[in-house]
């Protein structure tokens, strides 16, 4: 299982290290260099293999001055290592891969390198060659390039085949028809849909989706450096009901739920639908029979845009590296549509990887929809994806379930949660 877990780091940390150097370049000498990539520890012997491979069969032949090594680090760690280091020279790493709501906690303070101009020699920052929420949304700060994409998480809509023939439904293509369907599992003693209530980021996520997808935002640009909270109108209200009326039709104890508990509560056909990426694949056989029927389709759109659940990781070149061309070489190869889908195993942001294998398997089809029509969830730019992801859930978790309050009363009260957020990690002038 893959999520994108997005960290946050004391605005004190941040403030001080703003003030660093922002590093050595040099454009590439034909010496030999070595280029490390730091991965996340739970993707050793998976991700990193792919990598190696296209690398020995495609990209060596044709630099042989450079070779690629990996190093592995917590993630929980990977933020903080990070800027620590930049505040005393860097370390000798020359990519790191990062969530995609990372980008400005790295970018702000110099840590990572401005590729503007590589991305656009190149050819891969001109619009369409990426998916457009993931370029636009979460590669760029203040205008400009600092992150390539390395996997991403468009979600569909995942139901129990069996159950929706023998209820003589079809798959939702609306929010309502959606609702109906939870109805009616409910009256077969069945939870219509759940969600990983226990996890992070579940508001914001797996349900505020379709308060995004009404056209609702979270934060927005307070018009002097800094963020401001915009949970509110008719759609904040409306996203509040939602979330009333989907709890009663999910399980009892949804409130524990991770990822796991969802993978195999649908296996044991505790509830008919659930939202789900494609790591999916990775559960048949495990914690999934393989014989278990099963669809996938879009999630229902909101009024203003489909709706999809993004997630991910990208690329950054530590600005400290001294090669940075040979760094960006290696960016450049790992974003080719061939690289793009034989280097990863979940899905790609570059559009025409999926005109090669594995991607090009229908069964990727649903995820690749969802990721052209996504839009990014959070204010670019805005550092506190974490903060915002966790904080907002668990109030909102709190309004579902527990509030006897009025939908304007209870948005309200949401909405101030965000704002306190946003002033208590405010960087100081």
């Amino acid at each position: 299982m893959k999520r994108n877990v997005v960290f946050l780091l004391g605005t004190a940390v941040l403030a001080a290290l703003v003030l660093a150097g922002c590093g050595k370049k040099s454009e590439t000498s034909g010496e030999p260099v070595t280029l490390k990539i730091n991965f996340q520890n739970y993707w050793r012997g998976v991700q990193d293999e792919y990598i190696q491979k296209a690398l020995e069969e495609r990209f060596y032949p044709s630099h042989p001055n450079i070779r690629v090594e990996f190093n592995y680090t917590g993630q929980n760690e990977l933020l903080a290592n990070i800027l620590s280091q930049h505040a005393v020279g860097g370390s000798d790493d020359a990519l790191f891969i990062i969530p995609i709501n990372a980008v400005p906690v790295l970018a702000q303070p110099g840590a990572i390198s401005d590729i503007s101009d590589r991305m656009n020699k190149s050819g891969m920052g001109r619009p369409g060659y990426f998916f457009e929420a993931i370029a636009d949304k979460y590669c760029k700060y203040n205008g400009k390039w600092y992150a390539v994409p390395f996997e991403v998480d468009g979600m569909a809509l995942m139901y129990n085949k069996k159950m929706f023939e023998d209820w003589g439904v079809q798959p939702p293509k609306t929010m309502d028809e959606m609702k109906e369907i939870m109805k009616i599992a409910r009256q077969h003693d069945v939870a219509g849909y759940a969600y990983p209530m226990g996890s992070i980021a579940t508001a914001t996520h797996c349900l505020g989706i379709f308060y995004h997808a009404d056209g609702g935002e979270y934060v927005a640009s307070d018009g002097a450096g800094w963020y401001k909270a915009v949970f509110e109108g008719p759609e904040a209200e409306s996203f509040v009901q939602w979330g009333r009326d989907v709890q009663q039709y999910m399980p009892r104890d949804a409130i524990t739920y991770d990822w796991n508990r969802l993978y195999t509560g649908f296996a044991e056909g505790r509830f008919a639908m659930m939202f789900m990426g494609p790591w999916i694949y990775g559960q048949f056989g495990v914690t999934i029979p393989e014989d278990m029927p099963y669809g996938l389709v879009p999630i229902p759109p909101g009024k203003k845009s489909a709706a999809t659940i993004l997630g991910g990781w990208v690329y950054v070149i530590n600005s400290d590296f001294p090669h940075q061309e040979e760094a960006f070489q290696l960016l450049e190869f790992l974003n080719t549509p061939q690289s793009g889908a034989e280097c990863i195993a979940g899905m790609s942001a570059v559009k025409d990887a999926y005109n090669y294998a594995p991607l090009n398997d229908p069964k990727f089809a649903p995820f690749s929809e969802a990721l052209n029509a996504a839009r990014g969830i959070l204010q670019d730019g805005c550092p506190l994806g974490t903060n915002v992801e966790e904080g907002f859930g668990a109030a909102y978790n709190e309004v579902v379930f527990d509030s006897t309050g009025s939908l304007k009363s209870d948005a309200a009260a949401l909405n101030a949660v965000l704002q306190r957020i946003l002033d208590t990690n405010k960087p100081n002038d």
